[in-house]
Order: C-alpha cells, then sequence, then structure tokens
C-alpha cells in the first residue's frame, strides 16, 4: 500500500504554481460512490477488487473497478483512518482499533484489544494471517499470531505517522510535526519487516520540515513531498536525498510515482502530473468536485483512483 497515513493538516489555501504549467485535459472520471462522507484511504487488491474508508464508520466495496460500490457496515461509528487488503475476504479497516474480517465484510471483530493503546492508527500491513504490523501515535507494533498479541517494535520519541511498505522485507516509516512556526521532519527504516528500526540522516532542508506524504517504487527509489511544498527523490533507499521540485500551492496531501519520470500527487481539491520526474508539473481537471482530496492509488493494470471529501471517488484509466 503505497499510502499509509493519513493524518490531519490545517490546510492552507495558495495560488499558483512555480513549476507548474496550464491545466491539462485528463481522462479523469467521478464515480458514484452513493456517500457524502469524507473519504480518507484507498486501496485495490487486483484491478478489479477495491476498498475505501472514511468518516463516521463508512467503508466502500467494489467488485468491478469502482463502477460500483457497495457500503460495508463494521459496526462502528470511528471515522476510519487506514485500511489493507489481505484477500477478498481477508482484509482490515482502522482508526482507534483495529477490526478485521474474515468473510468479506460480513462480520468483523478488533484485533487483540487494539483500541485500549490510544492514538490513531496511520497504517495497516500484514504479510499474511498471521504476522503484521500497524503505526499506532507513532509507534509501531507487530504480531505474531493473528492479532491476538501486539509487540511494540518502535516506541522512540517520535512524530512519524507515513507507513510505507516496499519489496521484501523494507519498511519506512516518516513524518514530523509542524508548530508554532517551527517544522521537523523524520524517517525511520526497517529491513526486518518492522522488528528492529534505524533514523535516517536527513538534510536540513528535509530535517527541519515536517514529511507530508512518501512512495516509494522499490528498496532504493522514493518520493516524499514535505510541509515546505518540496519534493525530494532517492535513489539509495534513503541514504541520501535530491530535492526535484519546489512548490507554491497548498500541502501535498498523497504522492504516487509510477516510474521514475511519471507521477501524481494530490494537493487540496487538485490533481497534478509529471512526465519527466518531477520537474515540471502540470495541473489536471477534476470534473465536477471542489472537494479536498486526501488519498491516491493505483491499480496492477496501471488505473488510478483518488479519493477525497464529500464522497469524492475519483478514477483514470
Amino acid at each position: 500500500m503505497r499510502h499509509l497515513l493519513k493524518h490531519i493538516f490545517i490546510l492552507v489555501l495558495l495560488f499558483g504554481c512555480s513549476k507548474a504549467e496550464d491545466t491539462d485535459a485528463s481522462e479523469w472520471k467521478k464515480l458514484v460512490s452513493n456517500t457524502s462522507q469524507s473519504l480518507t484511504d484507498i486501496q485495490f487488491l487486483d484491478n478489479n477488487f477495491g476498498l475505501t474508508c472514511g468518516s463516521f464508520g463508512t467503508l466502500l466495496k467494489t467488485e468491478n473497478a469502482g463502477d460500483s460500490w457497495q457500503d460495508i457496515d463494521v459496526g462502528i461509528n470511528h471515522s476510519f483512518m487506514s485500511l489493507f487488503i489481505l484477500t477478498q475476504n481477508e482484509f482490515f479497516v482502522a482508526k482507534l482499533g483495529l477490526y478485521k474480517t474474515d468473510n468479506s465484510g460480513v462480520d468483523f471483530n478488533e484485533l487483540g484489544n487494539t483500541s485500549s493503546f490510544g492514538a490513531t492508527i496511520t497504517g495497516i500491513h500484514f504479510y499474511n494471517s498471521q504476522v503484521g504490523i500497524i503505526c499506532k501515535g507513532s509507534n509501531i507494533y507487530k504480531t505474531y499470531d493473528g492479532g491476538v498479541n501486539w509487540v511494540n517494535t518502535f516506541n522512540e520519541p517520535s512524530y512519524a505517522s507515513l507507513l510505507e511498505a516496499t519489496e521484501n522485507n523494507t519498511l519506512y516509516l516518516a513524518g514530523g510535526r509542524t508548530y508554532d512556526n517551527i517544522s521537523e521532519g523524520e524517517i525511520h527504516k526497517s529491513i526486518d519487516n518492522g522488528d528492529n528500526w534505524e533514523q535516517l540522516n536527513l538534510p536540513l532542508e528535509i530535517e527541519n520540515s515536517q514529511i507530508t506524504a512518501i512512495d516509494f517504487l522499490d528498496n532504493n527509489i522514493g518520493f516524499i513531498s514535505t510541509f515546505e511544498k518540496k519534493i525530494f527523490e532517492t535513489l539509495d533507499g534513503g541514504a541520501s536525498w535530491v530535492k526535484i521540485s519546489d512548490f507554491n500551492i497548498g500541502i501535498i496531501s498523497d504522492l504516487l510515482f509510477i516510474d521514475n519520470n511519471n507521477g501524481y500527487l494530490i494537493s487540496t481539491d487538485k490533481i497534478y502530473k509529471t512526465i519527466n520526474g518531477g520537474l515540471n508539473w502540470k495541473v489536471e481537471n477534476v470534473p465536477g468536485s471542489s472537494s479536498y482530496l486526501n488519498s491516491i492509488e493505483m491499480a496492477p493494470n496501471g488505473d488510478k483512483y483518488i479519493v477525497g471529501n464529500d464522497g469524492v471517488i475519483l478514477k483514470k484509466n
């Protein structure tokens, strides 16, 4: 899952983009979600099966690539912030607690009394039915028995809440905080499925700015955005970073890079696209919507999906 955080920013509308070009015609279309709730996370298991979650216990399922969405009753009125699909029958959704179904949403059970830990679950990643991790309140908890018991594998003083799982055993945990005109950024890395973590040394330009989104193509090639609206790229697993974009727009909510050259970002109610590795960005048309956009995801066949406030679900083939 490319983007496992979703936390709350004070979004400030700033107009213009120093490296964005004129609006570009696009193929984005607005799907019928049959909800007006704010949608915070979206994931696709394959080309057809996907989930999105949001406010007041909203969980929607599609089995036909977004052509229609079915409302699933989790039995919880929390505003869900994150989800994870293991199989069509077995998937998870969370805010304070982690809830799992084994029968495609007919029933849900809370795993391991996770709601008693306090704080919001902002990231979920399961390797199989027994082994998985969650990011909760800038802590990482890991289970080896299907969520009956949890071990805290990362509890250092931290404000990281964005969890990114790449290939093999590598995980990244990023974030920070912004307060009183001060901003701090941090990235932690695990190469053993979250059992142990190291904090990466960052250039001052990242260290002094909260990280708002993270997306890795593989273990080594990745991208982050900061509260200062800058985008950085690493080619060596976070050992070094190069700034590729410097914007004058609103907070960047999420990033999706398809390869080294082609990528998307969302900021407030706008979608931006690059075809040259982030050097230039074009604004894409958002059909019939001025709602804030929160999360972007790509299905295996390359279909892109974006969810946002007011029940907005967008798709681009």
